[in-house]
């Protein structure tokens, strides 16, 4: 990060260089120490959260980030006690859109802790507290996770329409059907994420998929609704 040529780069928005981290204490603790090491070769200026910050605003962390800047020989004592239920959190200020996609690709080691959850700073979280801003991160997760399964099982119902020569004609539109139900759901996941819905249709395809699977294509399988 400390080369001049990426540290010019237009910030995503403008705000203090730096990182507001969050280590749940799941990690080992030489994980830790890499990292944060690994920082501070880095030359990136960071504050580590504590759950009582929580309540804090981004914009009054990062207005305060460079004279709040913890360094690593500080950092032990702040290890403990820590809330094991919240994955680790790593939020970039300032950064452009090069320097996160260089910085993740760095620390995508093994030896460095995981971090489920990130974010970059934005008009939209600026004034987020850090409680809301973990809530929005976990419910994007969330949607994402429910998007990419859906996606794959249509993925693989598409396959199976188009290789499958046997079936009858009223199976291939009942299945061209239920692939067009499910790409209109992904298309509006935007504006409108339905978490039950999308439950639902997975749970349909996997029962279809399965069905399928065994060979049972002399009848549109139909949802178990107890599943």
């Amino acid at each position: 990060m400390t080369d001049q040529t990426i540290r010019t780069n237009k910030p995503i928005f403008n705000t203090p260089f730096g990182l507001i981290i969050y280590l749940s204490g799941k990690e080992k603790l030489n994980k830790k120490d890499r990292f944060l090491s690994f920082l501070n070769l880095e030359e990136i200026p960071f504050y580590l959260i504590k759950v009582e910050d929580f309540p804090l605003t981004i914009s009054h962390i990062l207005n305060s980030l460079q004279a709040r800047r913890i360094e690593q020989s500080s950092l032990l004592e702040d290890y403990q006690n820590r809330n094991p239920k919240i994955d680790n959190v790593l939020f970039f200020s300032g950064f452009s859109r090069e320097q996160v996609e260089d910085f993740l690709e760095k620390i995508r080691d093994d030896k460095y802790p995981r971090f489920p959850l990130k974010a970059v700073a934005t008009k939209n979280n600026y004034n987020f507290t850090f409680y809301k801003l973990i809530d929005e991160l976990t419910q994007d997760r969330v949607v994402i996770s429910h998007v990419i399964n859906l996606r794959k099982r249509v993925k693989a119902l598409a396959k199976y329409l188009a290789d499958n020569n046997t079936l009858k004609s009223q199976q291939k539109i009942s299945l061209q059907k239920d692939i067009d139900q499910a790409e209109s759901l992904l298309k509006d996941v935007e504006t409108n994420f339905d978490l039950e819905l999308f439950r639902s249709q997975i749970r349909k395809f996997n029962h279809l998929l399965a069905k399928l699977k065994h060979g049972h294509q002399a009848e549109k399988p139909q949802l178990d609704e107890t599943n």
